[in-house]
């Protein structure tokens, strides 16, 4: 996987544990565009990605399903998940409600 994009966060609990997504670039899947993510845990890798109808569709949502997964997170809902530091939230876009 070449990432276009990474972010690294931490945790409190272990500080030299690391969680890493990283973001390919979107690229032609038939007469759509789809953008691969991957989410690299202390346990182990999990590997999404979103379609669009063209690449930045297809980027905005991966990004989007990538926050909404790491929010959802064992991690991030004990409040043991940190980027930068405590109390900066996960910078993340995640999906609002409808749309």
């Amino acid at each position: 996987m070449t990432a276009i994009a990474e972010r690294e966060f931490h945790l409190k609990t272990d500080p030299l544990a690391r969680v890493v997504l990283s973001v390919e670039a979107p690229l032609m899947d038939g007469d759509d565009f789809r953008c691969d993510y991957c989410i690299e845990w202390p346990s182990g890798a999990e590997h999404g990605h979103a379609f669009g109808v063209d690449s930045l569709q297809a980027l905005v949502l991966a990004l989007q399903r990538a926050g909404a997964d790491i929010h959802a997170s064992m991690y991030a809902k004990s409040g043991d998940l940190i980027w930068i530091a405590e109390g900066n939230g996960l910078g993340l876009l995640i999906p609002l409600p409808g749309t």
